[in-house]
């Protein structure tokens, strides 16, 4: 269960780490209009990471993107991802 403040503090959560091992994340979450973004940070083994991920509708669907300050694992620049969800019949 994640909980997040839609104002703009700090949420401090409890997510899955490396092995299993659960690991504190601070989030700050805001509304911009009609989107809700959530711009997390994490420790990746010395190294912060932080992760935004947008939420809006669109024609009914929900959308998300996703982006993170991480290189790729070849080190490659950080890659945006956009998901769209539907509603299965």
């Amino acid at each position: 269960k994640l909980v997040y403040n839609l104002d703009g503090t700090d949420s401090k959560n409890s997510q899955m780490g490396r092995g299993g091992a659960a690991t504190e994340v601070i989030s700050t979450a805001k509304v911009d209009g009609g989107k809700v973004i959530i711009s997390t940070t994490r420790d990746m083994q010395g190294t912060s990471v932080t992760t935004t991920v947008t939420y809006w509708l669109d024609g009914g669907k929900l959308m998300s993107s996703s982006l993170s300050n991480q290189p790729g694992r070849d080190g490659s620049a950080p890659v945006a991802r956009v998901t769209t969800y539907t509603k299965g019949s």
